[in-house]
């Protein structure tokens, strides 16, 4: 199921599969998946953090504002002439 070129059509409507089906599909049980095929698909597709934006500074926040503020100035002001 997980395997590169593999095509995930048989989930496309996941809801309507039986419960076995659906394990099949996912190459699972009830039980979830064992330790070894977890850390095989953690190798293979990596773990699934989101990156962490980086944090603006007070400095690069007040100028941000005010660049914003100065263009909606000339915007407005351009269009009352």
């Amino acid at each position: 199921m997980f395997d590169e070129g593999t095509s995930t059509e048989g989930l496309s409507n996941y809801w309507s599969l039986s419960i076995e089906n659906l394990f099949k599909e996912l190459d699972t049980n009830i039980g979830g998946i064992s330790d070894n095929t977890a850390q095989g698909r953690l190798k293979k597709y990596n773990s699934n953090k989101l990156k962490t934006k980086k944090k603006s500074d007070s400095l690069t926040l007040l100028v941000a504002q005010l660049i914003s503020a100065e263009i909606a100035k000339k915007l407005f002001y351009r269009h009352q002439q």
